[in-house]
């Protein structure tokens, strides 16, 4: 792949999964541009002393391969706070704002919300999925394997279908 994909605004899960596994830095390998909201920048670095990504975030913001964004458009917030999470409302609201090609949202309720504003979300297995794709990782099963070992939520067809569609079953 010789050109990035464009813009990505990621919600806080598949930031913490990407640095579990150490490979956070697909994020701007794959996106021109790499984005976080002010909420999820919280909810990564703010919400305990040793959780996954608060680190590995803060240096990437510092370094300047991540951006923090502040949404506008409170109201959209306020009308589904308490269906979803605020990061996962501010993730759909940023991409909407900065006409972004690309989201990260892993929850299935805030997925189908994103579809109904006509955004296309994928998740961090959709990133994992295009890294294999593009050369990036070698072995997308290993890096399912050790997300389940990390009690990150993959059904079984999800697994079978992503690994039979990269070749690797």
């Amino acid at each position: 792949m010789k050109d990035k994909l464009g813009t990505v605004i990621c919600n806080s899960s598949p930031i913490i999964g990407l640095a579990s596994l150490g490979l956070l830095h697909l994020l701007w390998e794959l996106f021109d541009q790499v984005i976080v909201t002010e909420a999820v920048y919280a909810e990564v670095t703010k919400q305990g002393r040793n959780r996954i990504g608060k680190d590995e975030l803060g240096l990437s913001i510092k370094e300047g391969y991540i951006k923090i964004y502040a949404i506008k458009d409170e109201l959209f917030i306020n009308r589904f706070i308490g269906r979803l999470h605020r990061g996962e409302l501010e993730v759909m609201v940023a991409a909407r704002e900065l006409n972004a090609q690309y989201l990260l949202l892993d929850d299935k309720a805030a997925r189908v919300l994103a579809e109904t504003m006509l955004l296309e979300p994928t998740g961090l297995i959709g990133v994992l999925r295009l890294a294999k794709l593009t050369g990036k990782i070698v072995s997308l099963k290993d890096c399912l394997d050790q997300l389940i070992q990390n009690n990150y939520r993959i059904s079984k067809s999800l697994y079978y279908k992503v690994l039979n569609e990269v070749g690797e079953i």
